[in-house]
């Protein structure tokens, strides 16, 4: 009996560690500023150091989509991914100018996007239905604490020297190694190609992938831009961390808190989430002290989380386990194309607006204030 729980402790501690470094794009958040002033480039084009990992991102996860546990098993995947997210990230201090910055930015991405694929469906083939939710919650807190620790420690790094901010990502070694030892393999399915061509994702599926895409679009710039909102308070990269850190608290707290109220509000859950989202954003944007900016950030890291987590359980609930996979893709695509286009979708909007460090979040506060108005006239779950 010991040896079983010992067994299962081992297998979640394994699977926690794909999701460990499946959320680590914002470690250098409260670095940005920093970067920029390094580099001579602006703080728009700054935001593309955070954001072209993204873009990486989406190409790793529609690979690993058609491949992984099909091709390539899943264990050999997570180790490659963990490889090149370490070597991206670390070899990013060497570089001196902007450009090579971000190709290794775009290593990095392949490395977190490819994760990023492959949690979901790791999670679901090893870990029972009955457990599944509360898996996948404890997984979305343990990447946001990750990302957390992450942050925290880029930051201070980065007011030794702006470089140094990139020796954070050395922590990945650590849930490599547990992924090493105790994950375990899953077979290579087996699939009828034919039958596999044939099976298409239920468009509600592919309608909430592109809903977490839109969430991103729109709550990326306070993960992004946080030494942005800082620096009218103070240029400390430490303090602009410890805002970034925030949001990932609060996106730990929201993985926590999902079991519950998945288990209490089913059918409106992801109203309830969107406007936790948008209420986060106002704060943030009408913020006058470090206190309101840190609500700002720590609630619409509750949001966010909870939409992350609910969506992946749709998506193991409305596809089988031969669409679960590209599902998983696209989930990762739409995510990472979100947050890429976040500094393109802010400049639009200072366009029109002339700003764009604020705009953007009253914009994006009503944009999901107007989509939990409708979800919850038509919840995308049944009553069952």
């Amino acid at each position: 009996m010991n040896q079983d729980r010992k067994s299962s402790i081992l297998l979640c501690a394994a699977v926690l560690s794909v999701f460990a470094g499946s959320n680590c794009l914002g470690a250098i958040d409260g670095a940005l500023s920093k970067i920029a002033e390094a580099m001579s480039v602006s703080q728009t084009t700054a935001l593309y150091a955070g954001s072209v990992a993204a873009l990486a991102c989406m190409f790793s996860g529609m690979l690993l989509g058609m491949i992984a546990g099909k091709k390539l098993p899943y264990k050999t995947a997570a180790v490659l991914c963990f490889l090149l997210a370490v070597l991206g990230g670390v070899v990013a201090v060497f570089v001196k100018s902007f450009t090579l910055l971000l190709v290794t930015r775009c290593v990095f991405g392949l490395g977190v996007g490819g994760l990023m694929c492959i949690q979901n469906p790791i999670a679901t083939k090893l870990i029972s239905e009955e457990k599944r939710a509360s898996i996948l919650g404890v997984g979305t807190c343990v990447a946001f604490g990750t990302q957390c620790v992450l942050q925290l420690v880029g930051g201070v790094l980065a007011d030794m020297r702006w470089n140094l901010v990139f020796l954070a990502y050395l922590l990945l070694i650590l849930p490599l190694i547990v992924v090493i030892l105790y994950l375990p393999k899953i077979e290579i399915e087996n699939v009828d190609r034919k039958k596999e061509t044939h099976s298409r994702l239920p468009l509600s599926a592919v309608l909430m992938c592109v809903l977490l895409g839109v969430v991103w679009l729109n709550i990326a710039p306070l993960l992004f831009g946080s030494a942005f909102y800082v620096a009218p308070i103070s240029d400390s990269a430490t303090l602009a961390a410890v805002i970034a850190m925030l949001f990932s608290v609060g996106c730990m707290a929201g993985g926590l808190l999902y079991p519950v109220l998945y288990k209490r509000l089913r059918r409106y859950s992801f109203s309830i989430f969107l406007v936790a989202a948008a209420l986060g954003l106002l704060l943030a944007a009408r913020a006058q002290n470090i206190v309101l900016l840190g609500a700002g950030f720590f609630i619409g890291g509750i949001g966010q989380a909870c939409m992350q987590a609910g969506i992946m359980m749709y998506l193991g609930l409305t596809c089988t386990s031969a669409q679960l996979g590209v599902a998983s893709a696209l989930m990762t695509v739409c995510l990472n194309l979100g947050a890429f286009l976040c500094s393109s979708w802010d400049s639009l909007i200072g366009h029109f607006t002339g700003e764009t460090l604020y705009s953007p979040l009253y914009i994006g506060a009503a944009l999901f204030l107007v989509i939990a108005a409708v979800l919850l006239i038509k919840p995308p779950l049944s009553k069952k």
